[in-house]
């Protein structure tokens, strides 16, 4: 019994659509080639004809590119050219609106650029990306229940008044420069009343928001409150998640709430939440950055040693030893 042959009339179709492709993509090929001699004799010179048709594209870089790049890419112009008269001249930046969102969507819309070789690169837009930077920051700002006061309180405008306070504006730079790093420390800002720790720490959110990360601002005693009505309301336990998932976690004025230990009344819930709120936001590498006028010794005794040495090692120390700028400084307020 004899074997049928193998039928190959299946791949002739196969091979007339590969012809079909090669000699369309040489007639564009002879298209293009048509379109740039044209140009040419009617401008004088390849630069002239580029300058001339392609203005927002090429103006500044006409008389870079060869014959042979513009016979590859004026295709690629004419649809540059036209994006940029036509869709970012009315987008102006503004975008492409994300759906249900508020935000620009900065990967439906390309913005066509010519690199140092003459080849068109459809990238992000600038324009666009610096909007929505803005529109996120503003948001961000919005949930950081950062107090309208030390909204006006950045790195750039802290004023050292000493070798330590100008040390201390460098750790803190640092700390907003090397965000998200592996096993990255907080920090602990000590020092008495008046020395610039809320400003550090203010000054350290709004460079973070400018980055789009969200933090968190909270006084100690605002915070426990907040644990309070998580409690009366059954919800302590989603409360803790949220805030020991926080990229940044600012805690001011650690000392000044109510616990048990120092005033007497029975709030040992609150020993308990500060615990469990500072060993997640240590277990899960999470950097926070806490302001006090407690020493070392006085923070062991309010809050023992269990929390003190996770201090230790989550946060990197600051200390600020000045005058109160409140009262001492010109103008008052200005760091404080």
């Amino acid at each position: 019994m004899s074997q049928e042959q193998p039928r190959m009339g299946s791949v002739e179709p196969v091979g007339r659509v590969i012809d079909g492709l090669m000699a369309a993509m040489e007639e564009r090929k002879k298209l293009r080639e048509d379109k740039v001699r044209n140009a040419i004799m009617q401008a004088g010179s390849l630069a002239s004809a580029l300058s001339a048709t392609f203005p927002m594209l090429l103006k500044e870089m006409a008389d870079t590119i060869s014959v042979e790049v513009a016979n590859d890419q004026w295709d690629e112009y004419e649809r540059a050219e036209r994006q940029l008269n036509t869709q970012c001249r009315r987008c102006q930046g503004v975008g492409l609106y994300e759906t249900g969102s508020l935000l620009p969507n900065i990967d439906a819309c390309k913005r066509p650029a010519a690199d140092e070789e003459g080849q068109v690169k459809w990238q992000r837009c600038l324009v666009q990306e610096e909007y929505r930077r803005r529109v996120m920051a503003r948001r961000l700002l919005g949930e950081s229940n950062l107090p309208r006061r030390f909204q006006r309180r950045t790195l750039e405008n802290f004023i050292p008044r000493t070798s330590k306070s100008r040390d201390a504006r460098l750790v803190a730079q640092k700390f907003v420069e090397e965000f998200g790093t592996e096993d990255q420390q907080g920090l602990l800002i000590m020092g008495p009343n008046g020395t610039g720790k809320t400003h550090l720490a203010a000054g350290i959110m709004m460079a973070l928001i400018r980055r789009g990360i969200l933090c968190r601002f909270y006084t100690a005693p605002d915070l426990i409150a907040a644990l309070r009505g998580a409690i009366a309301d059954n919800r302590v336990q989603d409360t803790l998640m949220a805030l020991s998932e926080l990229p940044c976690l600012v805690v001011d004025d650690l000392g000044k709430e109510r616990l048990r230990r120092v005033d007497g009344e029975d709030v040992g819930w609150a020993d308990e939440l500060w615990f469990t709120l500072i060993n997640r936001r240590y277990e899960e590498d999470r950097p926070t950055v806490f302001t006090t006028n407690l020493n070392d010794q006085e923070i062991i005794e309010r809050y023992g040693t269990a929390i003190y040495s996770r201090f230790v090692e989550m946060c990197r120390p600051i200390l600020l030893d000045e005058d109160d700028y409140r009262i001492c400084g010109p103008g008052g307020g200005r760091n404080a």
